[in-house]
């Protein structure tokens, strides 16, 4: 073989080598670029299952207080029926005497309950000035509060019926007493209803309980009787049970017909009240 043909040979080999070496390398570089893909879809698979796991813990935390509503509502009904279960709650003065519910897709709700007391006074044929006692605060063995710091009226209702002949001329004050001593006291006056011929007098009812009225002269502001013997702590009046045995005091409330010029009255009163410490 003649040296020039061997040189044209290896020149051919040469570019056959040089073919499958380029070859070799477009095949690393897709091998490369299959890794790199591949990477990448793992990675994206991996922040999927993020994803699910995070899903899965919301979904968990949710069913667990769906659990512990239902708990809950479990609970309510067994204190229904046995209220040994739970502890009696209090506003610092009133209890709160029951939780319940109503409906299979309700919440529990507290329910507050406070202690109301109530009283009634019936007086007939007045024909003269006179104080009534309607609510004596230092007085818990007749009256059934507890607390005598002051009163705080819920509602009043009252009935009045004036005769005729002769026609009844007068006024019917309501109010707390203060500054009382066995000569005199002040009446604070909160209401007051004047009575003339034909008139049937104040109805009712008076109602404060969405607040309640506080009778304590740093919460009032009115007419004031002052320095009125009808009000003294040696002279008894009547009271709801008709008896004529209660002296008067600071923070009592009280009825008073006046200023009669004729005729007579009958007045009933219901008085609707709690007392504070």
């Amino acid at each position: 073989m003649s040296l020039i043909r061997q040189m044209k040979l290896q020149d051919g080999t040469n570019d056959s080598i040089l073919a499958r070496v380029n070859a070799l390398s477009e095949l690393h570089v897709a091998d490369s670029s299959l890794h790199t893909i591949g990477a990448a879809s793992i990675t994206l698979q991996t922040n999927s299952l993020s994803v699910q796991t995070a899903s899965l813990s919301i979904g968990a935390s949710s069913l667990s207080k769906l659990v512990d509503i239902e708990k809950a509502i479990q609970d309510v009904e067994t204190n229904q029926t046995d209220k040994s279960q739970y502890t009696r709650l209090t506003d610092g003065t009133n209890d709160i005497d029951n939780i319940s519910y109503e409906g299979d897709n309700c919440l529990p709700t507290v329910i507050c309950h406070k202690e109301v007391f109530h009283i009634h006074l019936d007086a007939q044929a007045i024909s003269a000035d006179q104080g009534f006692m309607l609510i004596d605060l230092s007085d818990t063995s007749n009256w059934p509060h507890t607390n005598t710091g002051h009163i705080v009226l819920e509602q009043i209702i009252v009935n009045s019926s004036i005769s005729s002949t002769p026609p009844f001329v007068g006024e019917i004050e309501f109010g707390f007493l203060s500054d009382v001593n066995d000569t005199n006291g002040d009446l604070n006056v909160i209401g007051k209803f004047h009575l003339d011929r034909g008139n049937i007098g104040p109805g009712g009812p008076f109602d404060f309980s969405i607040y309640g009225m506080d009778l304590e002269l740093d919460k009032w502001f009115g007419p004031k009787n002052a320095n009125d013997v009808t009000w003294q702590t040696d002279v008894n009046l009547d009271g709801p049970d008709g008896a004529t045995s209660y002296p008067s005091g600071d923070g009592d409330f009280v009825m008073h017909i006046v200023n009669i010029t004729g005729g007579t009255i009958d007045v009933g009163v219901t008085v609707f009240y709690t007392t504070r410490s």
